[in-house]
């Protein structure tokens, strides 16, 4: 989980909040993400997505499944167990 800002900005998507559903949004040219917080459930350009991790609120920040995120987002997603890091690359 990563904070969305931090996220959406590197991989070139904006970034929104929609406070009346509680919704995280990701758009890019071609990609619009929706990410109800507290829900499993995600919406991919309209379509339903079941989630292992949804977003979450935490001290008044919105943190999102970095992998679920960065693959929607046409990014590759490497895990690097010796140094304990994700490795993200468009």
């Amino acid at each position: 989980m990563v904070p969305v800002r931090a996220l959406g900005n590197s991989l070139g998507a904006s970034v929104d909040w929609d406070d009346k559903t509680k919704t995280v949004i990701f758009q890019t040219e071609d990609k619009l993400l929706e990410l109800p917080i507290n829900s499993f459930q995600a919406r991919v350009n309209g379509r339903m997505i079941t989630l292992d991790q949804g977003a979450v609120l935490k001290n008044a920040r919105s943190y999102v499944p970095i992998r679920f995120i960065s693959e929607q987002l046409d990014a590759k997603v490497t895990w690097l167990p010796e140094e304990r890091e994700v490795l993200i690359e468009r």
